[in-house]
């Protein structure tokens, strides 16, 4: 397993990758049910590359789900379904309360359901997942905050309350992870050694990927990635955040192809 690697790197291949051809998605077998998390509402999950674990933490957020629970799966396993989803935190009661809306965290004190789209990530450095800001929190106010959280993957126990910064302004939150273990916000980059943020030239929210041969962000979308727009953002900046420097695409029927698609809610990796 590659620590930081570009991609999932399996010491030997599970059988269920057996005999999969490249560039075709598929369904890995026996990792249906998110192990009841609410993953299906605008939410994301992390990946720990060194045991190739998905983790999914406070998926749901406004009216689709108040459940914050945080589960995982090893699909190292040549049967994931033999292992299946692992519940590192149950999350709070189901019942209002201690599940309040439109609040960062519940009246027990663990942050409250959302929709995490790209923000939850895994920190290597930390063995964390830190989730920056608080998007689209569950209740009916479209609500958003500057709170930021952190999972211990040890203790399977969510950090205290401020134990990490909270970003400028609602509307940032983490869009991606750089091979230091650092996290790229919206015109921040959050630095883990420090717990700070370093600001950086205006960029697109999401959605955007670290390349760590050319030390720079990518980013690529309509519009900011999650509201439609004809215009296609393609960004390049670098990793002091100091200069951004727009992209030409040339022409191509695979590029044509793309521009008719003007896919919503996009990602990258």
């Amino acid at each position: 397993m590659a620590s930081r690697g570009l991609r999932i790197g399996f010491s030997s291949e599970p059988a269920w990758l057996a005999g999969v051809p490249l560039n075709e998605w598929i369904e890995i077998p026996g990792t249906s049910g998110a192990g009841g998390s609410a993953i299906d509402a605008y939410s994301g999950f992390a990946l720990k590359q060194s045991t190739a674990e998905i983790i999914i933490a406070l998926a749901g957020g406004h009216n689709d789900s108040s459940d914050n629970r945080v589960t995982s799966i090893s699909i190292l396993a040549d049967d994931p379904s033999a292992v299946g989803w692992v519940l590192r935190n149950a999350g709070s009661a189901n019942s209002n309360p201690p599940r309040t809306p439109n609040t960062p965290y519940y009246t027990d004190g663990l942050p409250a359901s959302r929709h995490t789209r790209y923000q939850c990530l895994y920190c290597e450095p930390l063995d964390k997942l830190i989730l920056l800001g608080s998007p689209s929190l569950y209740g009916g106010s479209v609500l958003s905050d500057t709170e930021s959280n952190g999972f211990d993957l040890v203790t399977n126990t969510w950090d205290a309350t401020g134990t990490w910064a909270s970003t400028s302004v609602a509307s940032v939150f983490g869009s991606c992870l750089d091979d230091l273990g650092n996290i790229w916000c919206r015109g921040q980059r959050w630095n883990w050694a420090t717990d700070d943020f370093q600001s950086s030239a205006s960029f697109p929210r999401n959605p955007g990927v670290f390349d760590p041969v050319r030390r720079h962000t990518f980013w690529f979308a309509f519009g900011d990635g999650s509201v439609w727009s004809s215009t296609l953002t393609a960004k390049r900046i670098s990793e002091d955040g100091a200069t951004v420097s727009d992209i030409t695409i040339n022409s191509s029927a695979a590029y044509t192809e793309f521009q008719a698609l003007q896919a919503v809610y996009t990602a990258l990796e």
